[in-house]
C-alpha cells in the first residue's frame, strides 16, 4: 500500500489465472471513493504502478530473479514516456543511472523528497531524484543470538517492505528472521521488534509520532496459514494488535484462527502458491508470504 500527501490510498493486486498473471492498480480517496488506475489485465502499461512521486512519475521494478539477466528501475512520466531510471545487468553496484546495478528487489518506498528506497537482497539501496544509486546498509539479515529459531532450521532472512520517517530513519521488515530493523541516519542498525511465534513482519509504515505499524503474515509448517494482522509498536516500545483480517474491529479483533481451504479470503485461493508450499523449505515459504502480501497490498 501507498498513501500520498492528500491521504489517497493506493494499492496493487497480483493473481494468477488461466496461466496468466493478472495485475491491477487501484485508488481509494479519503472520502472512500474506489477507482481503478489500471483495470485488471495481463498486459499492464509499462512503468505504471502505485508508487509515484509528487510530480506524478510512477516507478516499477523490472527483474528476472530466475535468469538474473537485468534488474531495472523504470520510470513512467505523467505523459506516458517510459525510461530506465536506474539499473542495468543483474548485480549490486552503486552509480548513476545505467552505471548502477540491482540484484533482487523486494520492497519500495518513495520519500517526500522523491528519494526512492529499495530492499535489494540483504541490503537497502537509495536512489536520488536524479538517479544516483547508493547503498544505505548491507548484510542486514545477519542473525543475533536473540533471534527466534528459523523455519526448518534454515538461515534465510528475507527483506520485505520498508518505510522512512521524518528524520530519514529507515524501518524495514526482515520476514525470514521475524523482526523489524531500524537504520538510523548515521548508518547504525538495530532490531526494534521481534515477531511472535508463527507471525512474520512483512511490511511496515510509520506515522508522524514515530509509531510503527507492521503487517504480519501468519504461517505454521507444513501448510497452515493464519489471517494477516497489523501490529502497532509505539515510540516507547509497547506493542499491540490493532487489526486482524476477517471480521472484527481494531478495538476487538477476531482471534487468529487458521484458514480453511474453502475460505474465500484464504491464501489457498492463489493457485501459484501450491507448488511453493509443496517444496517445504524456508526460502520458498517466505517467498510465498511475500507474494501473498503483494496480492493484498
Amino acid at each position: 500500500l501507498a498513501i500520498d500527501q492528500a491521504n489517497n490510498l493506493f494499492g496493487a493486486e497480483l493473481s494468477y489465472d488461466s496461466q496468466k498473471w493478472i495485475s491491477s492498480v487501484w485508488k481509494i480517496t479519503s472520502d472512500g471513493r474506489f477507482t481503478y488506475l489500471i483495470e485488471p489485465t495481463s498486459r499492464p502499461p509499462r512503468g505504471m504502478s502505485m508508487w509515484a512521486d509528487a510530480s506524478g512519475n510512477t516507478f516499477v521494478v523490472e527483474q528476472d530473479n530466475h535468469l538474473k539477466r537485468a534488474t531495472l528501475l523504470v520510470r513512467r512520466s505523467p505523459n506516458g514516456q517510459v525510461t530506465t531510471f536506474a539499473g542495468s545487468g543483474y548485480g549490486r553496484r552503486d552509480g548513476k543511472g545505467g552505471s548502477a546495478s540491482f540484484g533482487s528487489i523486494g520492497g519500495m518506498h518513495i520519500g517526500v523528497d522523491a528519494t526512492i528506497y529499495l530492499t535489494d537482497g540483504t541490503s537497502v539501496r537509495r536512489v536520488t531524484s536524479d538517479g544516483v544509486v547508493s547503498t544505505v546498509a548491507s548484510d542486514l539479515t545477519k542473525r543475533t543470538p536473540d533471534d527466534a529459531p528459523l523455519l526448518f532450521g534454515k538461515n534465510e532472512g528475507i527483506l520485505a517492505g520498508l518505510t522512512i520517517d521524518k528524520d530519514k530513519n529507515v524501518y524495514l521488515a526482515d520476514a525470514g528472521n521475524q523482526r523489524l530493523l531500524k537504520i538510523a541516519a548515521d548508518g547504525s542498525v538495530k532490531v526494534v521488534y521481534r515477531g511472535e511465534s508463527s507471525y512474520y513482519p512483512n511490511g511496515v509504515t510509520v506515522d508522524g509520532s514515530g509509531n510503527l505499524y507492521a503487517l504480519e503474515v501468519g504461517f505454521t509448517p507444513p501448510a497452515t496459514w493464519l489471517p494477516a494482522r497489523v501490529r502497532k509498536i509505539t515510540s516507547s516500545g509497547s506493542s499491540s494488535i490493532i487489526a486482524v483480517s476477517g471480521q472484527g474491529t481494531a478495538e476487538q479483533p477476531p482471534s487468529a484462527q487458521p484458514y480453511s481451504r474453502n475460505d474465500p479470503h484464504s491464501p489457498y485461493r492463489y493457485r501459484y502458491l501450491v507448488p511453493w508450499l509443496s517444496i517445504g523449505i524456508l526460502a520458498f515459504s517466505v517467498g510465498a508470504w511475500i507474494i501473498t502480501r503483494r496480492a493484498r497490498s
